[in-house]
């Protein structure tokens, strides 16, 4: 297991370097990478959500409503973790929304996706986009008013973000695959290929993003270290026997336990700069735990001895 992991963890990054070298180079501008983040997220991500599906045998409805509920459970509980120990770590008052929310929200859609497809192949895909559809609705909801703790700020919550593409696609998928749906097999092909542009292209994405800000300010906030380490190792670590717990299937073991592990999402930086609160410390922290990611993740893997 942690050989397709880490390789896998491997090609991403060489892909967010290419993204940061285009960046640098001006190739990958700001409003170039605003236009194919829409692509991404609007139409590469929804297609490999919908195509994760289309070659399931069978269809287990007690299966996703205990997904659903797992990922209820999740989103529900793990915002009251996080702030407990964003006091622990002693970060700004005005911050520790924003670190709690970033200890909440990992990269499910952009990287979690294509590590657990290397690992559990494009099923788990399906499984993991079910945990995607509670991320966003707690995240346009219960993380907006997370984000704004210590800042003295109110949140303005838009419920229209809550019907994206991203949670539409999945709840279609959720539909195909409990009433067996299949389509012609052209059409699969054409749906399969584009969401396979959805890993470089977010890769890409991210090491454009990330080659837009000044790489020696990156390193200069100590806060961004303890947090690191709590968020990428310590805090899947604590949760690895919660999960087996939760399930006993090893399948759904490793993708909970890949998704607690991935970096911090880059919607923290969207939310940070949308609400005015330090969006240059959410980029840090997007940039550092993406960056460690590559070993941390295979590293919680391996300690845990996930199968699959």
């Amino acid at each position: 297991m942690i050989g397709p992991i880490f390789s896998q963890m491997v090609q991403l990054f060489s892909i967010l370097i290419i993204g940061y070298i285009l960046c640098k180079r001006d190739i990958m501008n700001a409003d170039f990478t605003r236009r194919m983040n829409k692509i991404v997220v609007n139409i590469t991500l929804p297609a490999l959500i919908l195509h994760s599906v289309l070659g399931a045998e069978g269809g287990d409805p007690e299966l996703v409503l205990y997904l659903f509920g797992l990922a209820v459970a999740l989103y529900l509980i793990m915002p009251f973790i996080a702030m407990g120990l964003t006091k622990l770590l002693h970060v700004p008052r005005h911050e520790e929304g924003l670190y709690a929310f970033m200890m909440v929200y990992s990269n499910i859609g952009f990287m979690g996706y294509p590590v657990i497809r290397a690992a559990y192949g494009d099923l788990a895909v399906f499984y993991a986009s079910i945990f995607n559809i509670m991320f966003n609705v707690s995240g346009f909801t219960m993380g907006i008013w997370l984000i704004h703790r210590g800042t003295g700020a109110m949140a303005r919550f838009n419920m229209k973000k809550l019907l994206s593409p991203g949670i539409l696609f999945s709840l279609l998928a959720v539909a195909f695959y409990l009433l067996h749906v299949r389509l012609p097999e052209p059409v699969s092909q054409l749906i399969g290929t584009i969401g396979e542009l959805t890993t470089p292209l977010a890769m890409l994405l991210i090491g454009a993003t990330l080659g837009q800000m000044n790489v020696k300010e990156v390193f200069n906030d100590w806060h961004m270290y303890p947090f690191a380490v709590v968020k990428q190792i310590l805090l899947p670590l604590a949760s690895w026997p919660l999960i087996r717990l939760a399930t006993a299937d090893p399948l759904i073991q490793g993708i909970m336990l890949i998704l607690m592990a991935m970096p911090v999402a880059n919607t923290s930086v969207l939310f940070a700069t949308e609400y005015g609160i330090s969006e240059k410390t959410a980029a840090k922290n997007v940039f550092f735990t993406t960056l460690i990611s590559i070993l941390t993740v295979p590293l919680v893997v391996m300690i845990c001895n996930v199968g699959g």
